[in-house]
């Protein structure tokens, strides 16, 4: 066999090895060429945009918190006494009215479910509002969606009511719509704040 195959490649012919390699050899450059014209045809992807740069949240200076028992607690002591004067205040309407005592009871069941979810509604609004800190920026206060200019703060001397006494703390009178109330009276504001004010002033008049 092996005399033949000699002799046949001698000849010209080509055994069935050398036809199945031929074979696989043409088939690959057929994959080979049609790999690169698909390659031609197929349109180049654009460049990738650059990420724009996210415009940076401008960062408070400095962060003063409230005194929470002290913003607490008054508050708290106010809703349910109220809330007694009022439910009395209901109570005495409804006896000097000629009533059954089916209407009476409904009337005072209603009222008292009202007056609590009223005192339950004050409550979650005040925790809510002394979890708050007042933010300072370089040109501003900002507390609860409001604030105020350094430029239009027209006092910076604290002062004390009954519950600032008792629970040491202290309040500040900024402007007439604008207070920072609940100050522990182991934050000493005061030097600070007329620092930013006298900065703040020396810049707008340059």
């Amino acid at each position: 066999m092996a005399d033949y195959n000699q002799q046949q490649n001698r000849t010209g012919y080509q055994t069935p090895n050398q036809t199945q390699q031929q074979t696989q050899y043409q088939t690959r450059q057929s994959s080979l060429n049609q790999t690169q014209q698909q390659a031609q045809y197929q349109p180049q992807q654009s460049p990738s945009r650059p990420m724009q740069a996210q415009p940076q949240i401008e960062q408070p200076i400095y962060v003063l918190p409230q005194n929470k028992k002290r913003a607490l607690i008054p508050k708290i002591i106010i809703f349910i006494i109220l809330g007694i004067i009022f439910y009395l205040g209901v109570l005495l309407n409804v006896s000097l009215l000629e009533l059954s005592a089916s209407t009476e009871s409904i009337i005072k069941l209603i009222t008292l479910i009202l007056l609590l979810l009223i005192i339950v509604l004050g409550i979650y609004l005040t925790f809510h509002r002394a979890n708050q800190p007042y933010k300072f920026y370089r040109n501003r206060i900002y507390f609860n969606k409001k604030e105020i200019y350094y430029t239009l703060i027209i006092n910076t001397n604290p002062k004390q009511d009954f519950w600032d006494k008792l629970f040491k703390t202290y309040t500040i009178s900024l402007s007439k719509k604008f207070f920072l109330r609940n100050i522990p009276q182991t934050i000493q504001i005061n030097n600070y704040l007329n620092q930013l004010i006298n900065y703040a002033k020396s810049q707008q008049q340059r």
